[in-house]
Parts: C-alpha cells; sequence; structure tokens
C-alpha cells in the first residue's frame, strides 16, 4: 500500500537520535481510529487537514502493518525530518515531517520501504541507473572505466563539493600555513543552518582544524563548512582547484559559495535571478550575492520552510563532473595522510568496511539533487564510484535510489581479488 502526500506545507549519513516529534507519529499511528490532534500539530495543519481524514489514513496503516514498534533511520534536515517506522509485521515506513516553532506543519508518509535489489551484473546495472532523471554514474577500476553514465557532463554536487574545501585545508597544511591542531574560534557570524552540530557551539568556542574537517564530511557540518572556507580564503579554494587540474570544476565554480550563501539564494532567488546569476560573469555574481537579504537565522529558516521541490539546482549551486570528483579523491589516497584517511572513512554508508583496506565517502543531497561518491581501495585494486541523479521538478525517491547504490557496491565487492585460501 502506497501513502502519498498527505499536507502541502502550511508554513545523505549517519543515524542521529529520534526528534520529539517522529515518535509522537509513532504513537499516533499506533491509535489508529482513535486518533485525535494533540498540541504537537500546528493549527494550520489541523485546519487543512481534517482529523476523520488523518485519523483514517493512521487506521489504514496500523491495519496493514500492525503498530508502529519504534523510529529507525532519523535525519535530520532544513527540508523535513526524514525516518521510518518499524512495525510488528517487520515492514518499514519511510516517512518525512516538518516542524515550525516545535509544531508538525508539514508531514508525508511515503510508503513501504524500496525491496533489496541485486544486479546480475555491471551491465545490468547501467540500465537501472540510466532510468533515473539526469543520471550521473562511473565505477574506475585502477583509473579504467567499468561503467560510465555523463561522466564529464555539469552535475550539481550538493555537499560533495566539501571535499573542495577539504582540499584547501590539507593544501594550507602542506604548506605550513595551519596545522590539524590549529584551533579556531566559532563566531556566530559564520553560522549556517543544519545540517551539523557546530552551528549550536557558543559564540567564541574553540574547535581544532581537525574536528571542523571531520564534523565537515562525516556529518556535512555547515558552520564548520563555512568556518572553514573563511578561513582558507574563498579564492584560495578555487586555485586549489585549479591547481589540481580540475579545470571543469574550477570553471564552474566561481566565486565558491558558501552554505549560507546557498541558503540565502534559496530563500530569495525567482527564477529571473536565477538564470541571471548562471549567465552572470564571477564579478557580475557577487555582487548579486551582495544584494541577497542577510536575516537571521531563525527567520531564514522559516523562509525555507516550504522548500521541498528543486530550485535553480543547475543555476546556482556547486558543480563537478562524476570523473573530477573521482580525480579528486584518487588525490586524497596518494597524499598518504593519517588525517584525511581518518575524515574521509569515518562514515562510509551502505559498504562493508571489513572488505576494504581503504574507503572514502562523501554525498550530497538537497531537494531535486542526490549525489554518492567512493573511493575503494583493496590491496593493489582501487575503485571509485560516483553515483547520482537530479531532478528540475521533483525532490529525488531517496530509498529507491539508496537500493540502486547498495546493489551497485556489491557488484565491486563482488569483483575484489579472491583471497588466497
Amino acid at each position: 500500500m502506497k501513502y502519498f502526500l498527505l499536507l502541502l506545507l502550511v508554513s545523505c549519513s549517519t543515524t542521529q537520535k529520534a526528534s520529539k516529534a517522529s515518535k509522537i507519529i509513532c504513537n499516533d499511528l499506533n491509535l489508529g481510529a482513535d486518533f485525535t490532534y494533540s498540541e504537537y500539530y500546528s493549527k494550520e495543519f489541523q485546519s487543512a487537514l481534517p482529523k476523520e481524514q488523518l485519523a483514517e489514513i493512521y487506521s489504514q496503516v496500523k491495519g496493514q502493518y500492525g503498530d508502529c514498534v519504534e523510529v529507525v533511520d532519523f535525519k535530520a534536515s532544513i527540508n523535513g525530518d526524514k525516518f521510518s517506522t518499524k512495525h510488528e509485521n517487520g515492514q518499514i515506513i519511510d516517512l518525512t515531517i516538518v516542524e515550525k516553532n516545535s509544531k508538525i506543519t508539514g508531514l508525508w508518509i511515503l510508503g513501504e520501504r524500496t525491496k533489496p535489489i541485486n544486479y546480475a551484473d555491471f551491465k545490468e546495472a547501467k540500465d537501472d541507473i540510466n532510468s533515473l532523471s539526469r543520471p550521473s554514474l562511473l565505477i574506475l577500476k585502477n583509473e579504467n572505466p567499468i561503467l560510465s553514465i555523463n561522466e564529464n557532463k555539469r552535475t550539481p554536487l550538493g555537499s560533495t563539493f566539501k571535499l573542495f574545501v577539504l582540499d584547501g585545508l590539507l593544501q594550507q597544511i602542506k604548506d605550513k600555513k595551519s596545522t590539524w591542531e590549529d584551533e579556531l574560534k566559532i563566531s556566530n557570524n559564520l553560522k549556517s543552518l543544519p545540517s551539523g552540530e557546530m552551528q549550536n557551539m557558543e559564540d567564541g568556542e574553540f574547535a581544532s582544524l581537525y574536528e571542523y574537517a571531520q564534523k565537515m564530511i562525516s556529518i556535512s557540518d555547515n558552520t564548520a563548512t563555512d568556518h572553514l572556507i573563511e578561513k582558507i580564503g574563498r579564492t584560495s579554494v578555487e586555485r586549489q582547484i585549479k591547481s589540481r587540474g580540475l579545470k571543469l570544476s574550477y570553471g564552474w565554480n566561481r566565486p565558491f559559495l558558501t552554505t549560507k550563501e546557498l541558503f540565502q539564494v534559496r530563500s530569495s532567488f525567482n527564477a529571473t535571478d536565477y538564470k541571471k546569476y548562471a549567465n552572470n560573469t564571477t564579478t557580475g555574481r557577487i555582487l548579486q550575492l551582495q544584494k541577497v537579504s542577510r536575516v537571521k537565522t531563525d527567520e531564514l529558516m522559516n523562509k525555507l520552510s516550504g522548500w521541498q521541490t528543486p530550485r535553480g539546482v543547475l543555476d546556482t549551486e556547486w558543480f563537478s563532473s562524476p570523473k573530477e570528483i573521482c580525480r579528486l579523491l584518487t588525490y586524497f589516497d596518494q597524499e598518504n595522510s593519517e588525517e584525511i584517511d581518518s575524515i574521509l572513512s569515518k562514515n562510509t554508508p551502505f559498504a562493508d568496511k571489513d572488505l576494504f583496506d581503504k574507503i572514502y565517502y562523501k554525498g550530497g543531497s538537497e531537494p531535486g539533487v542526490l549525489q554518492m561518491a567512493y573511493y575503494f581501495k583493496k590491496k593493489q585494486d582501487r575503485y571509485c564510484l560516483f553515483i547520482g541523479t537530479h531532478d528540475l521538478q521533483s525532490s529525488i525517491d531517496e530509498t529507491s535510489f539508496f537500493e540502486k547504490v547498495k546493489a551497485t557496491i556489491k557488484l565491486i565487492q563482488a569483483d575484489l581479488p579472491k583471497e588466497d585460501s
């Protein structure tokens, strides 16, 4: 049984602790037909969706799957917290919930979690992934292509762009301008929106550059990212991209955006603004960014509460190609840096770490964008996997996409050399 959007808004990862609101939804599902609205649902939500209709939907879920046993796979996001409910019959249901001022303002019951996929071979994987909206795929083995779809095409990255920031920091450390142990002060002026944790730190608190970098990569901390961009310098990040020979990425990422700037753009740009930015010079783009209204974090969060569908993903974003991201991951491996290895290997979803000597991972998403980049190493064999999709009209079905990623990683794992018996 599939459930679709219940209510329009009226106003990629490590598992996080379930929110109070997600637990309330789990409990309310168990009420079924006896559900009544509580104080946790906003007045606008209650007005838009009569209690009887929501009670009927909850009753259908309870009747088909049994009681909600627990909330699993919770992931907080400015675009709506994603989580799943596990039920008595073992089925997992995927949901998205949006809150404003600690009240539930939006709810999607997306349906049963997609069943696992198993590809017979790489060709089957390519054919399936090619069915995605605007797909990107590159699998390299020892720098030789196994599969390729749009490997040189301009691709919006989401938070995958943070690999460029990490590389800029690494270069500063190699140039003896900084060390991993150097401490950097949190500034309220540089705080961004979630994902992450460092936006919750007090103004003036210190953390090491290593901690900033690890949080930027492992939990995609936006505040950590913007502090590092300020520390390194926007133009220094751009120069480092160029010095790596990543010519496409260099041309596509000037000026190099901070996460806060992108949030501000998403909250204020209209279609004309996006097209102007896409066609503008670097200087013209900087002037556009300077004119974007700077609002307080709470106000920015509220302005973005309706951001559920793609906005300007091919006009204002961070861009690269699958081939250049794989080159960058290969460069990181060649640095032989313990800190880089630790940072990039902390969060590696869907991959069996026991099967590899080294795994790197960074992914990124926003409404309409979902990208995942991996680097695997086993003895002398090195694999890079870039897999992604973007859509100009609709958000990405994450659960279905993740199953394709898992199945593709299984093919790589099966391709590994057999251990000597």
